[in-house]
């Protein structure tokens, strides 16, 4: 998430896991422990209708260019 805003480009955590929702009292007590992970993974990339290819590439030439690193 740094190496990703320190160039420019906004990311997020803006997914839980159904389980950790209030309305998900059934699964409140359930040890989803890869779900969990998973949840706590999770990064959102910038999706917005107005994005433009140009930026669509930026984000994914970074992404790259970081897994290529790291």
């Amino acid at each position: 998430m740094k190496y990703l805003n320190d160039n420019g480009i906004e990311v997020g955590f803006h997914w839980r896991p159904l389980h950790t929702l209030k309305i998900s009292k059934k699964y409140k007590n359930g040890k989803l422990i890869n779900t969990n992970k998973i949840g706590n993974e999770i990064i959102t990339l910038p999706m917005y209708p107005e994005i433009s290819k140009k930026e669509i590439t930026y984000i994914c030439n970074k992404i790259k260019l970081f897994f290529s690193k790291y």
